[in-house]
């Protein structure tokens, strides 16, 4: 991975490129891989990192959770809007509807993935992302509920031109947020466990893009496994033999029960 250090300053680099290998470490550890290798190289003036991914089947969901900038942006209707069901596309699809606000990803402690068992029949049994707010941002949300309700907030990941959710803020909101909210959408459960693994591991502090790719087959591994199991082969039916040999029908006997064994 090359990580671009354009916007970053000369003597923060070192750290900028370190803090990234640790939250890629972060993704890498819940994606559930054992055994990682993950090294930081500096050639001239370029930053990069090096990933080893022992076992993993899906290479592109791997480097798809270990690229991703993945910072949430919470950013709210224009107050000068006005709000209507009727003109949710048309809001949705312009990025100039949006004013920013100062909650962002930072003011996250943990995402989980949860079932939507709220009883609504369109969305039961759906996957969502639920929000866990530090103390500082569950203040800062409980203010933004406040002060739209009945209207939507828009929650963006990375610099995307669309929002990840579009939620109405409900009328229960109004004094404030008491329970860990949730991101409601047109996830699967595999969209949902992807984006909380972002979430959780935090964004990378630069920019970062695969500049090489390879897969090694383990032939070598392969190859030791196939010999050991012909020589396993081999041994079992020489000390058949030797049973066979030396005791007779009860070497038969042994032979046997060393086979199922």
């Amino acid at each position: 991975l090359l990580a671009d250090m354009s916007k970053i300053d000369a003597d923060q680099k070192d750290n900028a490129l370190e803090s990234a290998k640790e939250i890629i470490s972060k993704r890498i550890i819940f994606l559930g891989v054992s055994e990682p290798n993950i090294v930081t190289s500096k050639t001239n003036q370029d930053y990069r990192i090096i990933v080893e991914l022992p076992g993993i089947t899906d290479l592109n969901e791997a480097t798809n959770i270990i690229g991703k900038t993945a910072q949430l942006n919470f950013k709210q209707l224009d107050p000068q809007q006005q709000w209507s069901e009727e003109k949710s596309i048309e809001y949705f699809n312009n990025l100039e509807s949006w004013v920013e606000t100062q909650i962002t990803g930072a003011d996250l402690k943990g995402v989980d993935v949860v079932i939507d068992n709220s009883g609504n029949i369109q969305t039961q049994g759906r996957p969502q992302i639920q929000l866990k707010f530090t103390s500082e941002g569950r203040e800062k949300f409980s203010e933004l509920a406040k002060n739209n309700v009945n209207r939507p907030i828009a929650i963006f990941l990375d610099d995307s031109d669309f929002p990840l959710s579009t939620p109405v803020i409900s009328s229960d909101l109004a004094s404030g947020v008491f329970n860990d909210p949730v991101i409601s959408g047109n996830f699967d459960i595999e969209t949902a466990k992807n984006l909380s693994i972002q979430f959780r591991a935090g964004a990378l502090p630069v920019p970062v893009s695969i500049i090489q790719q390879q897969t090694l087959d383990a032939t070598l591994g392969m190859d030791s496994v196939a010999k050991s199991f012909f020589a396993g082969i081999i041994g079992l039916i020489l000390v058949f033999l030797f049973l066979v040999y030396k005791y007779g029908y009860l070497g038969i006997i042994s032979g046997v029960s060393l086979l199922f064994y």
